[in-house]
């Protein structure tokens, strides 16, 4: 069984490795506005993902030194980011809940308090930067605590394998896209129109 610090491990191995790819992509794909924007904000989601497993983090240092002393290592990370005090408002209602605010009974969030007058980064050097930062937060979280007597047992309980049916080429997803398209239209022919070009 493993501690509640190795699931924790776990996970921001997970969420580095996500978003290890993202900055590949923005990196790579630097003069496509419409993927930076795209990237950018799920960024911004795993920055939150990032900073809320962080609260937990701060728990184990009560007990652990060596906890205590990764706190210290990346401070400078956590401060830059911490700054940024609207993005868990800004993920909970604009991007992980369709433009929904629970603390408002649902209603539809304000974008004015949520992000243009919201402590939130914009520019996606402040978002990419961020995002940095939480990569360096997770490889030292698990250089430092990935104690690699334990690393088997992790491997073995995290080991989830699920058969599920999927698609691995690009001929099958258009395949299944035509599929979809043929048995929306014939339900509706009017909606043809409305994905012309796509």
């Amino acid at each position: 069984m493993s501690t509640a610090l190795q699931d924790s491990i776990v996970i921001l191995g997970a969420i580095k490795g996500l978003m290890e790819s993202d900055l590949k992509l923005i990196r790579r794909y630097k003069q496509d506005e419409e993927l930076k924007f795209s990237i950018s904000i799920k960024m911004i989601i795993d920055i939150y993902s990032i900073m809320n497993k962080w609260k937990r983090f701060n728990t184990y240092a009560r007990d652990d030194l060596r906890v205590r002393e990764t706190m210290k290592i990346v401070k400078p990370a956590i401060d830059r980011i911490k700054k940024w005090r609207g993005i868990e408002g800004m993920r909970n209602t604009m991007l992980a809940h369709g433009f929904r605010d629970d603390n408002k009974n649902g209603k539809i969030t304000c974008l004015k308090k949520r992000y243009f007058d919201a402590e939130v980064p914009k520019s996606y050097a402040e978002i990419m930067l961020l995002s940095e930062y939480c990569v360096y937060i997770c490889a030292t979280v698990i250089c430092r605590h990935k104690n690699t007597d334990h690393a088997v047992e992790l491997e073995k309980e995290y080991d989830c394998k699920e058969n599920l049916a999927e698609i691995t080429t690009m001929k099958e997803l258009e395949d299944y896209v035509n599929e979809l398209r043929q048995y929306m239209f014939s339900i509706d022919p009017e909606l043809e129109h409305c994905f012309e070009g796509k």
